[in-house]
Order: C-alpha cells, then sequence, then structure tokens
C-alpha cells in the first residue's frame, strides 16, 4: 500500500468533485458521470438529490455533495486561524494484488495476502483518523475503481467540531510511510518497499531486506542508505572553502580544487535579463558512471563567479601578509621615550573658537585630542579626573535652552 503525499486546500467542495465526479482526458470534470463510491463518513450526514443529468446512478440519485461540502465548511469556521482546512489524502493498493499474490492448493486458488475490500478500506480510514488527530473532525472517503489499481481517497476537515486544529500534520510524509508498514501488517496486505529515510541504519539493512519481498534497489551492496543530494552539495561546498583559503588565483583554485577533490571548476557563459553576457560557474564531478553538476548559485550565494573571484582575491591578500613585530618601547634616562610625532599634535588645537552649535563639541574634540597624545607618549590610561578637560578659553558654552509649557488658550 502507497500513501500518497497529504495535499492541504481551502475548497472542500472542489475536493469532494474532483473524487465524486469522472475526468475527461482534457482533466476536466464530467458531471454526467460519477466515478467515486461512497464508502465511510464520519460527523457528517450525506443525503441523495435528484439529478437526471447523471447517467450511471441508480434512480436517477447522486450524493448531495453541495450539503457535504457545506457541512464541512461550517465547521471549518470555527477556526478562522486555519487557511486551509482541508486534508486530502490518498492510499493505493498494487496492481491485481489478489492475483498476483495467490498460489494454488489441490486445483484451488488460495490468495496469499487480503484482498483489499470495501471493509477493508474502511477500517485503514478509522485507523488513518486515529492515528493523525481527525477522530472528532468532519470525514468522508470515496473508492475509485477506474484505474488498474485500487484505491481510495480521504477527505477530511482540519478543525473538529469543538474548533481545535487537531489534525497532526507534522513530519506527515515520513508518519504516513510508517502507517502503510503497519497496516500491511494488520490486514496482511502485499508489502512495499520502505521509504529510504525510513530505512534502519547499515546493520539492520540487509534484515529488511530479507522481509520485504521486492528487494530495495536504493541502497548499495553493504546496505548503507543513499547519499542526498543535500550531503552532495555541502561536501562541494567544504572542498571549494578549503581550496579557496589557500589560493591566489582563479587559476591556482581550480588546481588545487581539482588536486584536492573530485571536483573541477566549469566556466559557464550566461546572458542575463538586461541580454549582457557574463561568467558563470559550476562544478563537476563523476559519480556512478555519470557526470553530475551543481551550478554555483545552487550551492549558494558565496559560491557564484563573483563571490568566488572576491573570496580569492581576500584570500591572498591575507596569505601575502606577515606578521608585524612588537618593537620594544625604548627608554632614554630612565624615561619612557617620547615619539617625535607628538610635536606635530598641537598643529591639530583649533586656532579659532568655535561658534554656533560647535561650540557643544569643542571639549570631545579636546578629548580626542588628549587621547592621541597619551598614545603617542606611551603614557597610561587617565583617571576620571585627568579625563575631565576645562573648555578652551574664549569660547562660552551656550546655556541649556529651556522650553516652557503654554497653557492652552492663550
Amino acid at each position: 500500500m502507497i500513501g500518497k503525499t497529504a495535499r492541504f486546500g481551502a475548497s472542500f467542495l472542489g475536493a469532494m468533485e474532483y473524487c465524486y465526479y469522472a475526468v475527461k482526458p482534457n482533466r476536466s470534470l464530467d458531471r454526467t458521470q460519477v466515478r467515486g463510491e461512497l464508502l465511510y463518513f464520519q460527523h457528517v450526514a450525506p443525503g441523495l438529490v435528484a439529478d437526471p443529468t447523471v447517467a450511471n446512478v441508480p434512480d436517477g440519485e447522486r450524493v448531495d455533495i453541495e450539503a457535504l461540502a457545506r457541512q464541512f465548511a461550517e465547521v471549518a469556521r470555527r477556526n478562522e486561524r486555519v487557511e486551509k482546512p482541508v486534508w486530502h489524502q490518498v492510499f493505493s493498493f498494487p496492481i491485481d494484488e489478489a492475483t498476483t499474490n495467490s498460489s494454488t492448493t489441490s486445483g484451488v486458488v488460495m490468495p496469499s495476502v487480503a484482498t483489499p475490500n470495501r471493509s477493508t478500506m474502511v477500517r485503514i480510514a478509522q485507523a488513518f483518523a486515529e492515528t493523525f488527530g481527525l477522530t472528532n473532525n468532519p470525514l468522508i472517503v470515496f473508492r475509485h475503481t477506474e484505474k488498474d489499481h485500487d484505491h481510495f481517497h480521504i477527505i477530511a476537515s482540519r478543525v473538529d467540531r469543538e474548533g481545535r486544529n487537531s489534525a497532526q500534520s507534522v513530519h506527515n510524509y515520513r508518519r504516513i510511510g510508517q502507517f502503510c508498514r503497519e497496516m500491511e501488517q494488520r490486514f496482511n496486505l502485499t508489502p512495499t518497499p520502505p521509504m529510504i529515510s525510513l530505512l534502519p541504519a547499515e546493520t539492520d539493512a540487509l534484515t529488511q531486506q530479507n522481509t520485504v519481498s521486492t528487494p530495495v534497489t536504493a541502497t548499495s551492496a553493504t546496505g548503507s542508505r543513499r547519499k542526498s543530494k543535500g550531503d552532495d552539495k555541502r561536501a562541494v561546498r567544504q572542498a571549494i572553502d578549503k581550496a579557496i583559503s589557500s589560493s591566489n588565483s582563479l587559476g591556482e583554485f581550480c588546481q588545487r580544487l581539482a588536486t584536492n577533490s573530485p571536483y573541477q571548476v566549469r566556466l559557464v557563459p550566461y546572458t542575463d535579463k538586461q541580454g549582457q553576457v557574463r561568467k558563470g560557474i559550476a562544478y563537476v564531478w563523476q559519480t556512478s558512471g555519470h557526470t553530475a553538476e551543481f551550478p554555483g548559485y545552487s550551492l549558494g550565494r558565496d559560491y557564484v563567479y563573483g563571490q568566488i573571484m572576491e573570496r580569492i582575491q581576500n584570500a591572498g591578500r591575507t596569505n601575502s601578509l606577515t606578521p608585524a613585530v612588537e618593537q620594544p618601547k625604548k627608554v632614554r634616562n630612565g624615561a619612557p621615550y617620547t615619539n617625535p610625532l607628538a610635536k606635530t599634535v598641537d598643529d591639530l588645537l583649533p586656532t579659532v573658537p568655535f561658534a554656533g552649535t560647535a561650540a557643544r563639541h569643542e571639549s570631545e574634540i579636546e578629548r580626542d585630542i588628549a587621547r592621541i597624545r597619551r598614545s603617542l607618549s606611551g603614557a597610561e590610561q587617565p583617571t576620571g579626573k585627568e579625563m575631565a578637560i576645562q573648555p578652551t578659553q574664549g569660547v562660552q558654552a551656550e546655556p541649556p535652552s529651556r522650553k516652557t509649557k503654554r497653557r492652552k488658550g492663550l
């Protein structure tokens, strides 16, 4: 049994029409033919409505899916924070499951697994509602038999009758795979190879392959998990970062990357939206008998051509720098040596008094000048008293402005 990835939507009527009516070759709905069989309903009251336009319904009455959709929508409106209250889930069975999994004993054909009949599908739907928190939610099940494999659709509301979002949809992709394996064991259905992400570690891989009837081709001979594309990208990034850290040019970077890793650089020119030809970069390597390639933009912004060149230039400047040697302090006549450049600090003093709003910044400028003098003379950091600097003579600080509150009506 295979459970397709759940779809969340906002229209209950649209999902029900797709499950109930036939579909034309152009994928539009044919409302004159019915293909869905209503198997099960929960917390709703389905009804029949006379519709002479539908051909293949008994007594000319079809299921009133419009009324069903209104019941679902009424419950969903109790929680307006859920923008997509529709949970659409599909479960499919293998092609001709009862025929391909049968054995002949004394001329009598005995199926080795249970046939997925209506009762089995209903019990699977009930187990699905219990597993994913939908026991108190409106839910209906439609069965389809027009394809070569039998399958059924579940339409449920993620909002329960009390207005809570009770649907447990976190990591539902992995949980649906686990749920299918549990249903196969409970109802003796045809085993299906598990998802790669659900495979055990290397020690249990061989046991897993023996218990599954269909061999798992996604694992290697040692049983290790298949390497994902994210792992490949991570390895390429690490190799590029290592090669850039010790390269001074693009040619040296390409050579180091090809020598220390299986990856090679390929420059790819491309045309941007303005019609200008620009330089691009890609990383190529051989794997499993074929050539794999990652464009630079697929690895991230730091791995495109422009950023690679900028990183190489920065790495080249860093590699060319030599560590500075700290010069010992000179002592003359038992006193610290004074740098001759300290004499030029007096030239920085303002000769014209500050005017206007600049007067308020005078003390800050003098504080900076005093700090420069101390750093050039090698003096220690001043104390709090030494940091207090008197304002320059001839400059009168502006008194703080005093705002008066004006009474209304004056």
